[in-house]
């Protein structure tokens, strides 16, 4: 009897024991955590290019003022409409009121014609607001205002779309009769444009001329060596220039790449790369050629592309990456990583104490990695997993505050 109480005690002082000992190192040995994030990483050599294309400057001498019939970076066809000259700025003033007045009636009538079907949903509403607007502020904030008057219509005509769906404003004949009747006071006052500028051919119409469009013209992807990369300079802008066609349907980057890398790449492969331009989507692009240097100490790589965008008709140097793969995974700090039983894992906190996954490594850097993302039900790091990056005396089952 008195051995039972004795062994009673002894396995109630090893259990409190373990108690204080997981608590002690709860308290006073804790473990730092990070949240398992989705990354995507694009692994390549960054290099800083120049956009090379097919680019006719557009030159008229006529006096007036120009009101453009395009906005910068249209696409505008072979002889079609680029500008109307005026004599004075008025009556330009007057021609683009005109065009904001159309476009309010044309989106009023549109909006008038909206069934209770179509305009009952009022997150999608709100969520078109709140689009329009950051888009605004993001241009506004980025110094860019050539789009601001698209974009504050973008946001009149989202914010008119929710007033119909909560029933804040329902009819707009009485705005639309008011407009009318300003546009035809408007017209009846606007003289007629002394002269009209039209496109020499079909391509995409920008203002901005910067002397580089005819630089390359003559030549070749073999010619645009490093030196010649170097040399180029910008030709003097004709007077009465007004600005130029980017026409063509394929452009090219150039671009200095180090020396070591040019036995990665040849005439004809097939690549991407990834690019502020165009939104940050990857862009597909084939290798036209590779030139060495005279002193074959540098070489430059020349691309082709075949996706043309307002962007791009507008980009003359870029910074890029040439896309060699693109990594996709759970990303977390290095310093998590672990190898228990010559399993290469981590540590994650799994209500209140410590589990030991494995993991697999996909790509790697200093301070990060990039883990394959498993969908199986075994255990895994997954998703938004707390994940132990600092902490010492770690084990399978240790409690942790």
């Amino acid at each position: 009897m008195k051995n039972n109480k004795i062994l009673r005690y002894f396995l109630v002082g090893i259990l409190l024991l373990f108690f204080i000992h997981q608590v002690y190192s709860a308290i006073f040995n804790p473990v730092k955590t990070q949240t398992a994030e989705y990354a995507e990483v694009v692994d390549g050599i960054s290099v800083h290019g120049m956009v090379i294309r097919e680019e006719s400057v557009v030159v008229n001498s006529s006096p007036g003022v120009y009101h453009f019939e395009v906005f910068d970076g249209e696409r505008v066809s072979n002889g079609g409409t680029v500008a109307e000259i005026y004599e004075s700025a008025s009556s330009s003033y007057t021609v683009s009121r005109i065009e904001e007045i159309n476009e309010q009636i044309k989106d009023m009538e549109e909006l008038q014609s909206y069934n209770s079907v179509i305009a009952s949903d009022l997150s999608l509403a709100d969520a078109k607001v709140n689009e329009a607007l950051s888009d605004l502020i993001i241009s506004c904030r980025g110094g860019d205002f050539s789009h601001s008057g698209t974009l504050t219509h973008k946001l009149t005509s989202a914010i008119s779309r929710r007033q119909i769906i909560t029933g804040e404003q329902t009819d707009f004949s009485a705005r639309i009769n008011e407009l009318k009747q300003e546009r035809d006071s408007l017209n009846a006052t606007l003289p007629a444009p002394s002269g009209q500028v039209s496109a020499p051919m079909s391509g995409y119409f920008l203002t901005h001329v910067d002397g580089y469009e005819t630089v390359f013209a003559d030549k070749k992807a073999e010619d645009l060596t490093p030196e010649l990369l170097d040399s180029a300079k910008p030709d003097k802008i004709p007077e009465n220039t007004i600005g130029k066609i980017v026409s063509g349907y394929e452009w090219m980057v150039v671009a200095k790449i180090p020396i070591g890398e040019i036995q990665n790449y040849s005439a004809g492969d097939e690549l991407s790369i990834h690019t502020s331009v165009n939104g940050g989507t990857d862009l597909p692009v084939t290798v036209k050629a590779i030139n060495m240097s005279k002193e074959r100490d540098e070489a430059t790589i020349v691309l082709s592309c075949g996706s043309v965008s307002q962007e791009l008709a507008s980009t003359r140097f870029c910074d890029f990456t040439i896309v060699n793969n693109v990594y996709t995974g759970l990303k977390i700090a290095k310093s998590a990583l672990r190898i228990i039983d010559s399993k290469t894992g981590v540590y994650i906190k799994n209500g209140g104490m410590l589990e030991f996954v494995p993991v697999k490594v996909i790509y790697a850097q200093d301070d990060y990695i990039i883990c394959e993302k498993n969908n199986s039900n075994e255990s895994a790091l997954r998703l938004y997993d707390d994940v132990v990056i600092k902490g010492k005396k770690l084990y399978d089952g240790k409690v942790v505050n």
